[in-house]
């Protein structure tokens, strides 16, 4: 039976891992680069919404700050990947769902918010949240019909991944003599579909983004604030009417 390998020689296979993630998928990496910069470009506008005051402890404030921790569980994702930990970054995929969820739900609805905010049973699990956001009449249907693609990132990291209880999700049991441990470097087809995932996760913060504070509305009311409001819009539309990108598998 071999031994597992050593801190060092792991971090020497991290490494490599990553050298030839970024050698290799640079268009790929490119159009998650500017998609997810381009967020917080669309944050710093947003920012300049309210005072510092008005921000702090709002509703507003709190599901922007959310929205910010899904960039954050995507961010992470991404590390993972690149580092040839990938089946380990699909465990955020719960993660990120949960936070996705909880802000449309307490971003569009007063209600969710108080809810949310006394730590109500109606906040208590991705399901219950789920139906919440249903269930609002505030919530636009265009942002329901994210719950769809969530509640499958959700099944997916909790049925196989997350608690690493069935025996389809132990990746160190023996195989042939030995104990093969992460990480690896997966194939580049694999790749390819692992980070037009990312990039298409980090379009639905986006989205949300844009709805929850009407950014279209509310910079035509108050155009010689925010000049840089055509632009983004443009580009937002843009992203979301890519025909290519709609077309391409993920995983």
């Amino acid at each position: 039976m071999n031994i597992l390998q050593t801190f060092n020689k792991i971090d020497k296979l991290t490494i490599e891992a990553r050298n030839y993630f970024r050698k290799n998928f640079n268009k790929s990496q490119k159009e998650f680069e500017n998609i997810f910069s381009f967020c917080f470009i669309v944050i710093e506008s947003i920012s300049k919404f309210y005072t510092p005051n008005e921000w702090e402890d709002s509703q507003q404030g709190n599901a922007l700050g959310i929205l910010i921790q899904c960039l954050e569980t995507i961010l992470a994702m991404y590390y993972l990947t690149e580092s040839g930990f990938w089946d380990n970054a699909l465990i955020l995929k719960r993660n990120y769902s949960e936070l996705l969820s909880v802000a449309i739900a307490i971003g569009y609805d007063k209600k969710c918010y108080v809810d949310w905010k006394n730590n109500r049973d109606c906040f208590n699990g991705f399901t219950k949240i789920k139906n919440r956001i249903e269930k609002s009449n505030d919530i636009p249907e265009i942002d329901k019909k994210l719950l769809v693609i969530l509640k499958k990132y959700w099944n997916e990291s909790s049925q196989k991944y997350s608690h690493s209880i069935s025996i389809n999700s132990i990746r160190t049991l023996l195989k042939s003599g030995k104990f093969e441990f992460e990480p690896k470097i997966a194939k580049p087809f694999f790749q390819q579909k692992r980070l037009r995932t990312f990039r298409n996760m980090v379009l639905n913060v986006l989205s949300i983004i844009l709805g929850i504070f009407k950014y279209g509305k509310v910079t035509e009311s108050r155009k010689k604030e925010f000049p840089e409001a055509l632009n983004i819009i443009k580009q937002s539309n843009i992203y979301f009417n890519n025909t290519e990108w709609k077309q391409q598998t993920t995983v």
